[in-house]
């Protein structure tokens, strides 16, 4: 990584408590007591996942590394940032970036960008689709088009394949787009949640109250371990009913020392501090490295104090795994970085029979036909992220399946589908 890695501040552990069992029954004809349910099969630990919240600054510019070597970053920092942001993906070995998202076309999110991409480019570019009138944005529209850069339009509901089991779930903006807000570039800001495993963070952009009245509407897609804070912590965003949602342990900020704006808001630190969560700041911290494993997340900062030590449940703490990037020959480097469509020999997991499904290693016959059995019941894949989903199949084992096959998209959804 860039920097030298001064402490490893905490580890926390996600899991689910087990019910001790019922007692004895109380004398009498009453019904007979609930038999004890099975346990969910533990989330296998797997190769790490990285996210980077790159100190650039007044702004924010993230870097993330999935199980599999994918890259993706979202935003940039503001002009003159992108020195840090490139330092940072050549420091990771990143010489070319799988996805490149803007969470919306504000100068201190997408001002590094342009100069990013022109010494890293991008396979892929993410954007709001927010019309938004900009120098700065309308060179960096002009600079993906005359790199050839694919361009695609984030809209709820979105998923991204990223590789190893973890995947992007865009949950902002949605049709209709907000209008008449405080500011309606921040309002319709691209949300995402990161999943992998037992492990999740949610991005927020510069979010504001607006855009967590309409995520609020379906609570049960925010709750995340870790909160990447809207809007450098502007007293605009993360309300209390948003927080008490999303419930995080962990809350980072991206903001400047001293800056004009008095960002990170005192309101905004006191919400955080009475829901008891954990908070790190680019301005205190420098780049913040969190690190995850599919069962836990491990934090680690460039420099100052490390906060209280919180751990989540009575598992000891343990170092995170060192980030670490697969070998990419000519093959995976062109590939596809999402993994919705077949390629060349994988056959359809949608499709799959238990008999082809057993036949990979570490699989066998009652995986197999638990795979089957839950595809039948709940619906076709979208991703190979959901087959996680299956009772008893961890992310070592799905490494396994996805080497053989992938979610093919149905011709009509194509379009929807990210390479």
């Amino acid at each position: 990584m860039q920097h030298a890695v001064k402490a490893l501040l905490f580890a926390f552990a996600f899991a689910a408590c087990a019910t001790a069992p019922p007692g004895p029954s109380a004398p009498g004809d009453g019904p007979s007591p609930p038999q004890p349910v099975a346990p969910t099969p533990a989330t296998e630990a797997g190769p790490p996942l990285v996210v980077q919240i790159v100190d650039v600054g007044q702004g924010d510019g993230i870097v993330i590394i999935s199980p599999t070597g994918k890259s993706i970053i979202i935003d940039a920092g503001d002009r003159g940032r992108d020195k840090a942001m490139v330092e940072q993906l050549v420091a990771d070995g990143i010489t070319a970036i799988d996805l490149a998202i803007i969470t919306h076309p504000h100068a201190d999110h997408i001002g590094g960008m342009q100069k990013t991409l022109a010494q890293v480019p991008a396979r892929t570019f993410l954007d709001p689709g927010f019309d938004y009138s900009s120098g700065i944005y309308a060179r960096l529209l002009e600079h993906l088009e005359a790199s050839g850069t694919k361009v695609l339009i984030a809209r709820r509901g979105r998923k991204i394949d990223i590789g190893g089991g973890a995947s992007l779930l865009i949950l902002a903006p949605d049709e209709p787009l907000l209008r008449g807000t405080r500011s309606d570039a921040n309002s319709n800001s691209v949300v995402l949640r990161l999943d992998y495993g037992a492990t999740s963070m949610l991005f927020t952009g510069d979010s504001e109250a607006p855009t967590e009245n309409r995520l609020l509407s379906d609570p049960d897609t925010l709750t995340a371990d870790v909160l990447k804070v809207a809007h450098h912590g502007s007293e605009h965003s993360t309300q209390d009913d948003f927080l008490a949602a999303v419930r995080p342990t962990l809350a980072v900020i991206s903001c400047g020392l001293d800056n004009k704006f008095g960002h990170p808001s005192p309101p905004t630190l006191e919400k955080l501090a009475r829901a008891g969560v954990d908070v790190l700041r680019t301005d205190e911290s420098g780049t913040i490295t969190l690190t995850s494993d599919a069962t836990r997340w491990s934090a680690a900062v460039a420099k100052g104090d490390p906060p209280r030590r919180r751990v989540e449940v009575g598992e000891a703490p343990r170092p995170p795994p060192a980030a670490r990037r697969l070998p990419r020959d000519a093959a995976t480097r062109d590939a596809d970085p999402t993994t919705v469509s077949a390629v060349g020999y994988r056959l359809d997991i949608n499709t799959a029979t238990v008999e082809q499904l057993q036949a990979v290693e570490g699989v066998g016959p009652a995986k197999a036909a638990a795979i089957v059995a839950y595809r039948d019941e709940h619906g076709p894949f979208r991703s190979m992220h959901d087959v996680l989903a299956t009772p008893g199949v961890g992310p070592k084992t799905l490494r396994g399946i996805a080497e053989r096959f992938a979610v093919v998209a149905p011709p009509e959804a194509a379009d929807e589908d990210v390479p």
